[in-house]
C-alpha cells in the first residue's frame, strides 16, 4: 500500500513537467542548418506548424460543444473566437519567424507576419554571453524566461528575452558561438534547469521512504 501511494505521489509530482517539457519542445521544433556562407540558420520545423494547427482543430470544435451546452460561462465563446487567432495570427508568424547565427552577428526576426521585426546582436569585440533565467510579471501563473547579456569589451552590454524558436534551440547557437572563440555560460545565480529538477525527482522517488530586447 505504502508503495503505491508513494508511486502514485511520484507520478504527480513528475508527469506534468514531463508534458510540459514535450509540448514546449513540441511547439517550437525546428530545422536547423549550416548555410554555404558558414553561418547557422533555424527555422520553423514542420511538425511546429502541425502542433499549432492540431491545437486549433481540437479547441474549436470543443469549445464550440462547450458553448451550446451553456458549459464554461463566457470562457467557451472566448475560446471559440480566440482559437481562430491560430491559424489567422500564430501560425503565418511562425512561418516568418528565423534566427541567424554568423561570426559577426545574431540576427532575429519575430513578430506578426504583417509587421515583423528584425532584431541584430553585433558580435564583434563581444566578451561574453551570459545566460540568466529571470522571472516574468503577467496574470495568472508566473513564468521563467531565459535571457542573454551580451558584454562586450567596450564596456556595453545588451540584454535580450529570447523567442521560442532561439530558446528552444539555444544549445546549438551555444556551440557554434563556442566553435567561433565566444565564451557563452550561465549566471553565477542561475536556477537548475528542468533536466536537473527532474533527475532531481527521480532521485526521491527512487530513495524516498514513504510518502510524504533592451540596452542596458
Amino acid at each position: 500500500m505504502v508503495s503505491c501511494v508513494r508511486m502514485a505521489a511520484f507520478m504527480i509530482a513528475t508527469v506534468p513537467l514531463i508534458l510540459a517539457t514535450l509540448a514546449e519542445r513540441l511547439f517550437a521544433s525546428a530545422s536547423v542548418t549550416l548555410a554555404a556562407d558558414g553561418s547557422l540558420n533555424i527555422q520553423s520545423a514542420p511538425g511546429r506548424y502541425a502542433a499549432w494547427l492540431a491545437a486549433f482543430i481540437v479547441i474549436l470544435p470543443l469549445s464550440a460543444w462547450c458553448w451550446r451546452r451553456h458549459i464554461g460561462g463566457h470562457f467557451a465563446p472566448g475560446f471559440f473566437f480566440g482559437s481562430f487567432v491560430i491559424p489567422l495570427i500564430v501560425v503565418p508568424g511562425i512561418a516568418t519567424e528565423s534566427v541567424r547565427v554568423a561570426p559577426d552577428a545574431l540576427t532575429i526576426r519575430t513578430g506578426f507576419w504583417f509587421s515583423p521585426a528584425i532584431l541584430q546582436i553585433p558580435l564583434s569585440g563581444l566578451e561574453a554571453v551570459i545566460e540568466q533565467e529571470e522571472a516574468v510579471a503577467q496574470r495568472g501563473l508566473p513564468r521563467h524566461d531565459t535571457f542573454w547579456y551580451f558584454r562586450y569589451h567596450s564596456e556595453g552590454q545588451r540584454r535580450i528575452d529570447l523567442p521560442d524558436l532561439l530558446d528552444a534551440n539555444r544549445d546549438q547557437v551555444i556551440m557554434y558561438l563556442r566553435k567561433h572563440g565566444f565564451e557563452v555560460r550561465k549566471a553565477a545565480n542561475e536556477r537548475a534547469p528542468v533536466g536537473a529538477g527532474f533527475a532531481l525527482l527521480l532521485t526521491i522517488g527512487r530513495h524516498c521512504p514513504g510518502p510524504t530586447e533592451h540596452d542596458c
